[in-house]
């Protein structure tokens, strides 16, 4: 077995650029996945994607950016019809709002709630991810200079923060705050965090793009009886992190390879799959935040969602997104569809769907939870 993978929204490390998020222009992350079962099916997927660039007379490589542009409609209609499977491909959404989130819970609470309250502690971080970048703002102001003089400024913070979305009764992040000021444990909390020094390489920290390929891996090898050592791992070139991922990776026997020469066609077939997939869930996104999401001028970009997660299945799409946008995409997936009437594309019919969508997350939590 074969898996290529290459990413879209990159923006290094989830860290502060001038004192402010580094990601603010770009806040998702996604990761494409080619997966060749064998020496035969490498073959097939490769003679389909040189099919697809000798129909539209594509010379060398095509960026997954451009087929998401209006000129290039038809050559991503017969990229959705023609290439795309539930076979051979998957995908890691990643909002790093979420990843944050998620890190600053596993650093004050712990990993044993995630483990045993493991909705609740999603619950948690899909409703911090929503809070202003202030929030998230001090967060990576504190991991990258952590000592018990700062963690106590930054307890105090979110203490009295007015979070937007989570109630006082259920804060586990303002209650754990107020217990750690109260019994004055600073010194022991303090270096729980994520930070430098964490890799081998010490200017390196919230390293996304490892969480995400580890997370990637683990999701496709899901009912594979393959060991890592029989499966060939290949990574598109991304310099200033391959040395820390192939360390990292390597102490559970995962050998990656990131090749700068005679790079492996699908290579750009995991960077098409990942490009287009990042452009539609951020535009979907945008469009339920503008509340255009039922909007005549959306039907094209909603519909693209539909058929990225008609082709590829919702099972083999990692979702590492705050809960209400993983349910809004699975919702789409179904109001979007051929058969759905248009005149149901209101607000007051997306419970019902919503109501289906949280019948497939509440299985796949208890999946994760098991």
């Amino acid at each position: 077995m074969k898996i290529y993978f290459d990413e879209s929204g990159q923006t290094g490390c989830v860290l502060l650029k001038k004192d402010m998020l580094n990601f603010a222009n770009q806040p998702v992350f996604a990761l494409g996945a080619v997966i060749a079962k064998d020496d035969n099916d490498e073959r097939l997927l490769l003679e389909k994607y040189k099919k697809f660039k000798e129909k539209f007379e594509i010379v060398g490589e095509i960026k997954g950016s451009e087929l998401t542009t209006r000129d290039r409609n038809e050559e991503l209609n017969y990229f959705l019809k023609n290439i795309l499977d539930s076979d051979h491909f998957a995908v890691n959404i990643y909002d790093k709002k979420f990843y944050l989130a998620t890190l600053l819970e596993l650093a004050l609470i712990g990993r044993e709630f995630q483990r045993s309250h493991t909705i609740q502690f999603y619950q948690i971080a899909s409703q911090l991810s929503f809070e202003d970048d202030g929030f998230f703002v001090e967060y990576c102001r504190y991991v990258e200079n952590p000592s018990p003089e700062s963690f106590h400024k930054y307890l105090v913070y979110l203490q009295n923060y007015n979070y937007k979305y989570v109630t006082t009764e259920y804060n586990g992040i303002k209650l754990t705050a107020q217990a750690i000021l109260d019994g004055k444990n600073e010194e022991l909390f303090y270096d729980d965090f994520m930070t430098f020094g964490w890799y081998e390489n010490s200017k390196i920290s919230n390293l996304i793009n490892l969480n995400a390929l580890s997370e990637l891996i683990s999701f496709v090898k899901i009912g594979t009886p393959a060991a890592n050592s029989e499966i060939l791992y290949v990574h598109d070139k991304i310099d200033a992190f391959e040395s820390t991922m192939k360390s990292e990776l390597l102490q559970f026997g995962i050998n990656i390879s990131f090749p700068h020469e005679n790079e492996p066609e699908l290579l750009q077939l995991a960077d098409n799959v990942a490009s287009i997939y990042c452009h539609a869930y951020v535009k979907m996104k945008t469009l339920f935040s503008q509340k255009k999401e039922w909007a005549e001028s959306s039907e094209w970009d909603m519909s693209l969602v539909f058929q990225l997660l008609a082709k590829i299945k919702h099972e083999n799409i990692k979702f590492t997104v705050p809960i209400p946008d993983w349910a809004a995409a699975l919702c789409i997936e179904q109001m979007y569809s051929p058969g759905y009437p248009k005149a149901m594309r209101k607000n007051i019919f997306l419970i019902q769907c919503i109501n289906k969508s949280n019948t497939k997350l509440d299985c796949i939590f208890l999946h994760i939870n098991l």
